[in-house]
């Protein structure tokens, strides 16, 4: 039913909808229609919004970990085919979130001979919960129920094929290589109406404008094929993926600071240097050295601000974890605010390695104030919080692996940072209750 409902949104509202919602005033009558328009309104929004502009693709996570064939679980001799796919969160082609809170592992009819490779996506779904009797005026009882909740539930597809049967293509469709060479014996630049040129801009025009059909809007996540007797994935490891801000800035970043060789281009053919060329080249390498020199100054800077970071991320934990020691009276939150004022009573201004051990001594106690909170706080601020820790956790493994030298602190210093503000949003159960 949620389905149908779904599609028929999606149909009715074409590739770019218009934009309607309620007008209210004094005395209008409320029905279920105006919250759907409500609904539909915001909605329409955020999709047209993430199909257009944050693009199609996963944003976080949603690794397809483990494609596997193992019995029935009826005891029968049917073969069954088991995919896993870890938690995270993608825009699919109508520009709908895909949620996956934790890991997801689903059973599939197994490919027939023939099939040897598997491609797994994930499909938008929804479920309807909440059983409720529906009140009716004309009796004091009503027989009828509606559900009362909708609840986004992604689901995994898998799709079969035979070795070098042609993929479906869609919004997930690999762009393909180009075909021309560059000719390293041609005289003057590309033209504008060169086609290697013509072709790039073909191809980008196929990628990024073409329109997602209704038919395929689920999110490709990856691609397996049967090799003796087990699947493993394949060496192409195209994933659509949404360049988020801190991606694209990354890039740009290492790319700018790469001064050995950002495009690397291997050498070859003629090795003379136009005249004009020759001054050109010296000026840029007069400028490649100003930057060098504004890099180091700037690397320079970027230490203080990463030791001032460590300071107040720390002062933030003894804030933050007085504050949950006084309204939860626990020992535990009381311990790990001690801890850390010794610390910095000891040495005012930690080093990075100092912070390090500092934080791995907290970790611990972090722990074991959420199970002695399991009782006292409410279950959603505990759940925020216990998760915090989790990934401060593996931070702080992630990086006890690497040496000294190439420890990330400032991911440690988030983590940390996370744990502090979920601490100080822990919610006593009775408060919460009397809000």
């Amino acid at each position: 039913m949620s389905a149908n409902t779904e599609r028929e949104r999606l149909a009715s509202r074409g590739d770019f909808p218009s934009l309607e919602r309620n007008r209210y005033f004094y005395g209008k009558l409320m029905t279920p229609r105006d919250m759907r328009d409500e609904q539909q309104f915001h909605r329409a929004r955020f999709d047209t919004m993430a199909r257009f502009v944050t693009g199609v693709g996963i944003i976080e996570g949603l690794d397809a970990t483990q494609v596997r064939e193992r019995s029935g679980r009826d005891g029968d001799d049917e073969v069954e085919l088991e995919v896993t796919v870890q938690p995270g969160v993608a825009v699919d082609g109508e520009g709908r979130l895909l949620v996956v809170e934790d890991t997801l592992r689903q059973e599939f009819t197994a490919p027939n001979d023939d099939d040897t490779v598997v491609h797994v996506h994930l499909r938008y779904d929804e479920t309807e919960t909440e059983q409720v009797p529906t009140p009716d005026l004309g009796k004091a009882v009503s027989e009828e129920c509606e559900f009362n909740r909708i609840v986004e539930t992604p689901t995994v597809v898998c799709r079969y094929y035979a070795a070098g049967e042609d993929v479906v293509e869609g919004v997930q469709k690999l762009v393909p290589k180009l075909t021309n060479d560059v000719d390293p014996d041609a005289d003057g630049p590309l033209e504008p109406d060169d086609p290697i040129l013509s072709e790039l801009a073909r191809e980008y025009r196929t990628a990024r404008d073409a329109l997602p059909t209704r038919d395929d809007a689920d999110v490709f996540l990856g691609a397996f094929e049967r090799l003796d007797g087990s699947w493993r994935p394949t060496k192409q490891e195209y994933r659509p993926l949404v360049y988020s801000n801190d991606v694209v800035y990354a890039a740009l970043v290492r790319h700018v600071f790469d001064f050995d060789n950002p495009h690397r281009v291997s050498g070859g053919g003629d090795s003379s240097v136009p005249e004009e060329l020759e001054k050109r080249i010296d000026s840029l390498e007069t400028n490649v050295e100003e930057l060098q020199t504004q890099a180091t100054e700037d690397a320079a800077k970027i230490s203080k601000l990463e030791d001032y970071v460590v300071d107040r991320s720390l002062e933030e934990s003894v804030r933050a974890f007085e504050v949950v020691s006084d309204e939860f009276e626990s020992e535990a939150a009381s311990d790990i605010a001690k801890t850390i004022l010794e610390r910095i009573e000891e040495k005012p201004f930690l080093e990075p390695e100092e912070y390090f051990q500092t934080v791995g001594e907290l970790v611990g106690l972090a722990s074991e104030l959420g199970g002695e909170l399991r009782d006292e706080a409410t279950p959603e601020s505990l759940k925020r919080y216990q998760r915090a820790v989790e990934q401060l956790v593996e931070v702080w493994n992630e990086e006890d692996e690497r040496d000294e030298a190439e420890r990330d602190i400032l991911r440690v210093v988030l983590a940390l940072d996370r744990v502090n503000e979920t601490a100080s949003w822990l919610l006593v159960k009775f408060a919460a209750t009397n809000r």
